[in-house]
């Protein structure tokens, strides 16, 4: 975040940065993607402490929170996963925009529960002779948890890669990276495990 802004900037609460200690003070009052008001900022040489209008009296590092525009008020925050998917205001027509591009990419949708996933897609590597691997990207739809956590209007994901051999070897990753970033690195896994395939 700028830590030179004014008074009465807007601040989107991260959930991450600074020490352990900190983000568990920040945890206690904040909610990670609430928008909150700067009341004033104390800039320090190694350490800056943000004050909010909405929470008197408690100091925040200023590495737990990102700059709001008031554009991005209109804007849901989706994750990576497609690099030129571009603006949405709504996670259905992120959903709309995902599958079109997962779609072109080769991978189909299947709606099979795999780890309690909501849904997930799938796309088969081959070699010139046989399937080898194959990259699922499963979708958990937390707004249908509402009646829980009345924050969670969002939508996260993770990676599996699986090798097609008699034994399960497989990798999973729960990263905010590009899919294509997890493709290179699939690729990497199954060469490197194919001295343990059988």
């Amino acid at each position: 975040m700028n830590i030179y802004a004014k008074k009465g900037a807007k601040v989107r609460y991260t959930g991450d940065g600074g020490y352990v200690s900190e983000l568990e003070h920040a945890n206690k009052y904040l909610k990670m993607g609430d928008i909150y008001t700067i009341s004033y900022i104390d800039v320090g040489d190694w350490y800056t402490n943000v004050y909010l209008e909405e929470i008197p009296n408690q100091d925040f590092n200023s590495a737990h929170f990102d700059d709001v525009v008031e554009s991005d008020n209109l804007l849901i925050k989706p994750p990576l996963l497609i690099a030129d998917i571009g603006n949405v205001t709504s996670w259905d027509e992120w959903l709309v925009k995902i599958d079109t591009k997962l779609e072109e990419a080769g991978y189909q949708k299947s709606t099979q529960s795999n780890r309690n996933c909501d849904f997930c897609y799938w796309k088969s590597f081959k070699n010139e002779k046989e399937k080898i691997y194959q990259i699922g990207i499963l979708f958990y739809y937390l707004r249908n948890n509402k009646n829980h956590d009345p924050n969670a209007d969002r939508i996260d994901f993770m990676y599996e890669c699986m090798i097609s051999n008699s034994d399960r070897i497989d990798m999973t990753v729960f990263k905010n990276i590009y899919l294509t970033e997890f493709e290179g690195m699939s690729e990497t896994f199954y060469k490197s495990m194919l001295q343990y395939c059988r």
